[in-house]
């Protein structure tokens, strides 16, 4: 009615007095802000975008390149250049509660000045809140200069080394929202473990993720 209208665009109100009505409405609009504030904190806490993890499952490497790297990993008199693919198999959960879809990720590893390989992901369907299948492909070149750089850094005891894996994913989120996962990770690499247990090849790994809208 017109009486209700007016209360409603009223701008100052005091309790007590003609106005009382307005303070009484002003108090509604009051309480309705706080519950739509109160829900879109909610609903940030729970679609802020948390990071993934991931943890290796099965890698495969064809037989005859194993040879080669191994002799590029110990032998200090090689002198040649191999060229092979890694197939990967990795375990991704997502902590966030809603679901994407990935398209074709690249990455580089690196350490020192070499590039140790290049690595594409398939693309994949993310679901929310839980784990999901990632297969991925590398392919490297070793050649004399890599040999020597790894023989220079690998510990003769350990054989253990930590290159630097830097790359992005574009994921399609809610249907229609397109944004791109940034990832820079350093991985902890045990190579022996390349030859008796391929799947226990990484021993740690330590991860950042920018989402970019």
């Amino acid at each position: 009615g017109g009486p209700r209208r007016r209360c409603c665009r009223c701008t100052k109100c005091r309790c007590g007095g003609p106005r009382r009505r307005c303070c009484r409405c002003t108090k509604c609009r009051c309480g309705t802000f706080f519950l739509v504030l109160s829900a879109l904190l909610s609903l940030v806490l729970v679609f802020w975008p948390k990071d993934a993890t991931w943890q290796l499952q099965e890698l495969t490497i064809d037989p005859s390149a194993l040879n080669g790297l191994i002799q590029a990993f110990t032998s200090p008199t090689f002198n040649d250049t191999l060229n092979f693919q890694v197939h990967t198999v990795v375990e991704v959960f997502n902590p966030n509660y809603i679901a994407a879809q990935a398209g074709v990720g690249k990455f580089r590893a690196t350490s020192g000045p070499f590039v140790l390989a290049t690595v594409e992901t398939e693309p994949m369907q993310v679901h929310p809140h839980s784990s999901s299948v990632v297969r991925a492909v590398s392919n490297s070149t070793v050649d004399r200069q890599v040999s020597k750089y790894l023989l220079g850094v690998l510990p003769p005891a350990a054989f253990s080394l930590t290159p630097r894996v830097v790359g992005e994913v574009p994921a399609k989120v809610l249907g229609f929202l397109t944004v791109i996962v940034k990832m820079d990770c350093e991985i902890d690499i045990n190579v022996l473990s390349i030859v008796s247990d391929p799947s226990k090849l990484i021993t740690g790994q330590r991860c950042s993720q920018r989402v970019h809208f």
